[in-house]
């Protein structure tokens, strides 16, 4: 991110007009590595009606900023697509961050504090967004008033911390999730203004040890969000999955169609096909996907591709397996979407509500990328992990 009062000008200027004639959406990602450095990862996302309303494509609106964007992101939140970047800056250590808090000439959303409780040391994380209307007023030409600000903005707030998080003060009823070391925040200017106050411990950051792995896998670290998910796919019985090598889990390789519903059916039990008709003459007795394909037919999770092509070797989106594994659940909230160009809603909102997704993306969650192994088994992990809570 460009430390530069100008561009801190800019943004601001961009995401009141935005407010204006859409929607933006704002998100703050921080990250602490276990080396202690801090990476801060924030984006800026215009609604599709804010494009329309000024006449100009995302690609034109990007490329014609003072310091133009050509990596241009998408992301859908209740429904509404918006089109946007991140920005990553990393600092050497917490103090370094607070350091750069304290001197920046740009008002920024966030301030920090460094405690020590109990001999630990706590990180405080004060984030504070505002929705000024008489701003917005202000920059209407027309001078019409603006009689309804509420949901026009919309801001994330992902963190993650060593020692886990201790408390989130200021955050309105049901707008935080806290999972695992880290929490995400939602609010809407519904709630503005906001006070969020998040804390989470660093276990003694400066002395902090490197954690032991239960796993063989050398590109696997117990601070990543998805670790807990693969020690489970590993040690599951039966087996979920293994390493595609012997020392290499591959965390980031994308998923085909065969290995999901393999996984699928691995964290069913292994259940035995009720017939052994196949339709598929791209899949044979012999491979190992055979019963798993058959299993997945029967139980409605997914079907062929073509009529006699199963397609195994094709690679996975995030909405085909959010919906494999909402088909495999039960369908809940049918709306009938599936027989629509948006055939992933009823299993995305779905998927949004419980939790599968949060925090398992970098910026935006996209709903068509490819989704790697790391977060196929952590979408499963977090199923099955809910359905024995509920028991």
């Amino acid at each position: 991110m460009k430390k530069t009062k100008a561009a801190a000008l800019l943004l601001v200027l961009a995401m009141l007009l935005a407010t204006l004639s859409g929607c933006i959406l704002a998100e703050t990602g921080f990250e602490f590595a276990p080396d202690g450095s801090v990476n801060v990862t924030d984006g800026f996302y215009y609604s599709a009606q804010y494009f329309e309303d000024i006449k100009q494509s995302p690609q034109q609106f990007f490329a014609s900023l003072d310091e133009p964007v050509y990596d241009i992101a998408t992301v859908v939140v209740d429904d509404v697509t918006y089109y946007g970047f991140d920005r990553l800056t990393s600092f050497a250590s917490v103090d370094e961050l607070k350091a750069y808090h304290d001197s920046s000439e740009e008002e920024l959303p966030w301030d920090i504090e460094i405690l020590t409780e109990d001999d630990r040391q706590v990180i405080r994380m004060v984030y504070t967004v505002e929705s000024d209307e008489e701003a917005l007023k202000q920059l209407n030409a027309e001078g019409e008033d603006i009689p309804d600000v509420e949901g026009l903005l919309l801001a994330r707030l992902n963190l993650s911390f060593p020692g886990g998080v201790k408390s989130v003060t200021g955050a309105p009823a049901g707008t935080f999730r806290i999972e695992g070391r880290g929490v995400a925040l939602t609010v809407s200017s519904k709630h503005a203004p906001w006070n969020v106050t998040v804390e989470g411990y660093l276990d003694g950051y400066e002395d902090f040890k490197e954690p032991v792995s239960a796993l063989p896998f050398k590109d696997i670290h117990p601070l990543d969000y998805y670790y807990d998910a693969v020690v489970w796919a590993y040690t599951h019985e039966p087996q979920v999955t293994d390493g595609m090598r012997p020392a290499e889990f591959m965390p980031g390789l994308a998923c085909t169609r065969g290995q999901v519903v393999t996984f699928l059916w691995r964290t069913a039990g292994c259940p035995e096909p009720q017939s052994t008709e196949n339709p598929f003459t791209d899949v044979a007795e012999s491979d190992w996907f055979y019963k798993p394909v058959l299993w997945a037919v029967e139980q409605g999770i997914t079907d062929g591709m073509r009529p006699t092509e199963f397609m195994p070797k094709l690679t996975c989106t995030n909405a085909h397996i959010l919906t494999f594994i909402w088909r495999a659940v039960g369908r809940p909230g049918d709306t009938g979407a599936e027989k629509t160009s948006q055939w992933y809603a009823d299993s995305y909102k779905w998927a949004d509500e419980n939790g599968l997704f949060e925090g398992t993306y970098s910026g935006t969650f996209e709903i068509g990328g490819e989704c790697p192994r790391a977060n196929v088994v952590e979408y499963l992990y977090r199923y099955e992990t809910a359905l024995k809570q509920a028991d």
